[in-house]
C-alpha cells in the first residue's frame, strides 16, 4: 500500500518545519490514511484510517481465505503509553440492538488477549443515543454514522486517533480516538465460523470489522499480506479478521 504520495510528504516536511496551521491531504482519491496538522494544536497530528469496501482481485491474484497467512505487519508511529483506553459504545444506528456492544468489545479484547501488556480497553455502552460520532471532544466513541458523504460511498467504517509528537522510545503517544461504522451499508451478527464465510452475502459483519479498526486504535496500520485482520479488504460475509493472523500478533508485540 502506498500510504504517501511524494507532494503529500513535502506538504508535511514544510508542516513540521514551519508550523503551517493548514491540514496536509494525499492526493490519491482513493487514500485510506490521512494524516494532518491539527489546526490550533502545533503538538498534534490527526489520522485518519478509512476502510474501503475494495472490488476483489482477479482469481489468480487474489489470496485464498484459510490458505497461508502472511507474518508481515505494518505499523503506525504512534500508541498507547496509558494502561486503559476508556470509550463508549454507541448502538443506536447499528440495527441491531445492545448485542452489538458485545461484538465490538470482542473486537478490543482480541488484541488484549494476543498481546497482555497492551493497554486494556474499558468500554461503556449506550443503546438510546447516536453518539457524538468524530470528534476531538472529551469521549472516545464508538459508533454507527453515515460516512459515505465524507469519505467515499465505498467506506465501511473510519478510525481516527490524535497523537502528540513528542516521542517516547520511538514511538509517539496517541491522546484520543473514535471509530465509526458507516449505516449506509448493512451490518450483522454472523456466526465466527466458517471464517471464509457462509453469512449474508450482503451484510458485514460487526466484529470482523471492528477487529481491523481496532487493530488501528492500538497502533497497527495496513498491510496487504494474505489474510491478515489488517489486510485493507473485506467482504460480505466474512468473519476471517476476527481471528488474528500470525503478523497481526507479530505486529501487537511489536508495539507493546
Amino acid at each position: 500500500m502506498k500510504r504517501k504520495h511524494d507532494a503529500w510528504t513535502l506538504c508535511l516536511g514544510l508542516v513540521l518545519v514551519l508550523g503551517w496551521g493548514v491540514p496536509c491531504r494525499a492526493q490519491d482519491k482513493d487514500e485510506d490514511r490521512i494524516e494532518e496538522n491539527v489546526p490550533g494544536h502545533k503538538d498534534l497530528v490527526k489520522v485518519t484510517h478509512i476502510f474501503r469496501h475494495k472490488k476483489g482481485k482477479p482469481a489468480s491474484n487474489a489470496c485464498v481465505c484459510g490458505g497461508p497467512e502472511g507474518s508481515n505487519y505494518s505499523l503506525e508511529k504512534a500508541k498507547w503509553f496509558d494502561p486503559a483506553i476508556n470509550y463508549t459504545i454507541y448502538t443506536m444506528n447499528s440495527g441491531l440492538g445492545a448485542a452489538a456492544g458485545e461484538a465490538v468489545k470482542a473486537s478490543f479484547s482480541v488484541w488484549k488477549a494476543n498481546e497482555p501488556a497492551a493497554p486494556v480497553a474499558v468500554a461503556t455502552q449506550n443503546d438510546a443515543a447516536p453518539g457524538p460520532g468524530i470528534a476531538l471532544d472529551s469521549e472516545q466513541n464508538v459508533s454507527w454514522q453515515p460516512l459515505s458523504a465524507t469519505y467515499g460511498a465505498n467506506t465501511l467504517a473510519v478510525t481516527v486517533y490524535w497523537y502528540s509528537r513528542a516521542k517516547t522510545g520511538g514511538f509517539s503517544k496517541i491522546t484520543h480516538f473514535d471509530m465509526a461504522y458507516n449505516t449506509d451499508y448493512s451490518w450483522a451478527l454472523l456466526a465466527q465460523t466458517p471464517a471464509c464465510g457462509g453469512g449474508a452475502a450482503t451484510a458485514y459483519d460487526v466484529q470482523d470489522i471492528g477487529t481491523h479498526e481496532a487493530g488501528h486504535v492500538y497502533g497497527l496500520n495496513h498491510n496487504s499480506a494474505c489474510n491478515l485482520t489488517m489486510n485493507p479488504t473485506a467482504a460480505a460475509g466474512e468473519t476471517t479478521k476476527s481471528t488474528l493472523a500470525s503478523g497481526d500478533v507479530n505486529g501487537i508485540k511489536a508495539i507493546y
